[in-house]
């Protein structure tokens, strides 16, 4: 079991990282998905939640303060990134 873990995946709103994000709430992770599309984000939060913990975060991975603000907020919020 993953109890405790924090599981961050960019690109997660679909496709293969929405699926892996899925089995890691499953398992008992907390997920968080960052993608660019707010509204494939929202579809994709909701499916996760279902599965376990989850939250989705909108970013542009190619855009490095992005990624660094949104790291620093995950780490704030849940203490590690796992």
């Amino acid at each position: 079991m993953l109890s405790g873990k924090v599981a961050w995946i960019t690109g997660g709103g679909s496709g293969i990282g929405l699926a892996g994000g899925i089995e890691l709430a499953r398992a008992g992770a907390h997920v968080i998905v960052s993608g660019r599309s707010r509204e494939t984000l929202s579809s994709s939060e909701k499916q996760l939640k279902a599965a376990g913990s989850a939250e989705s975060i909108s970013l542009d991975v190619a855009d490095q303060k992005e990624v660094a603000k949104a790291a620093q907020a995950i780490l704030k919020r849940h203490g590690r990134i796992d």
